[in-house]
């Protein structure tokens, strides 16, 4: 009886392990090759700053604009119409609210394209 199920055992141990290797025609992972590291240097990392650097200043540009479009239509509004100032409080808020974090965002990018950049200007001993 020992000798069967160690047989059965085998047999299944050996089917399930090959179809694990596919999965609804989608091959596993390999251990050994998700193991291995990638590695970035300190030019792929200011390239991804500058670029996220650039991102945010055109988010800043965008919001200046879509400000200045809206005290516009709110002068015309109001010269036009006679609508009172609170009617326009919240939307001044957001904007200074969106302006704010887009600016904050502006600085922490930048302090991290800076960081990449000195790094990539002034490698340390023993980097490539």
């Amino acid at each position: 009886m020992g000798l069967v199920k160690m047989i059965v055992n085998s047999i299944t141990s050996f089917y399930i392990g090959e179809n694990l290797k596919s999965i609804r025609g989608h091959p596993m992972p390999n251990p050994i090759k998700s193991l291995t590291q990638k590695t970035y240097d300190a030019g792929d990392m200011l390239d991804l700053s500058d670029l996220a650097v650039n991102d945010v200043k055109w988010l800043n540009l965008a919001i200046k604009h879509l400000k200045a479009e809206f005290y516009d239509t709110k002068d015309f509004i109001q010269s036009n119409h006679k609508v009172h100032d609170s009617y326009f409080e919240q939307l001044d808020e957001f904007f200074g609210m969106y302006e704010h974090l887009a600016n904050d965002r502006l600085k922490e990018k930048e302090h991290l394209a800076t960081k990449y950049q000195n790094e990539w200007d002034n490698p340390k001993e023993g980097q490539a």
